[in-house]
């Protein structure tokens, strides 16, 4: 997953915060240049600073968010490929005659093996397009 739709994915709150940040940094010029009262401008900078701080937690939240993402996303792929890596090494130790399977307990293994690789390769795909 790109770093982008992730962030688009799981950025919701960070881009709200954003956008109240700036208005409220808006607000608080427009107010410094109008020549508003004391009172009026310390509330207008303090809206700005308690938005600064929520965004810079949101935005360690969206960076934890990714990293995880990425390490599960990750951990599904490698383990999708050493279930392939394990069904190889079955079917060449078969034709190779280092079992005792029948042809018939062979394919169903074979075709047990696969269905599962299929139903992992499907979750993986499900998890990593979820953020798209």
């Amino acid at each position: 997953m790109h770093k982008k739709k992730l962030n688009a994915f799981l950025g919701a709150e960070v881009r709200e915060l954003t956008q109240r940040l700036n208005q409220a940094t808006a607000r608080y010029k427009n107010e410094v240049k109008n020549k508003s009262s004391k009172a009026v401008i310390a509330q207008a900078k303090a809206d700005c600073d308690k938005l600064k701080k929520q965004l810079s937690v949101a935005k360690v939240e969206l960076s934890k968010s990714i990293k995880n993402y990425k390490r599960e996303s990750d951990q599904i792929l490698k383990d999708v490929a050493k279930q392939k890596a394990n069904l190889i090494k079955f079917i060449k130790n078969h034709t190779a005659g280092k079992d005792k399977l029948t042809e018939s307990q062979f394919s169903k293994q074979v075709n047990g093996e696969i269905v599962s690789i299929d139903n992992s390769f499907t979750g993986a795909l499900k998890t990593l397009t979820e953020a798209e």
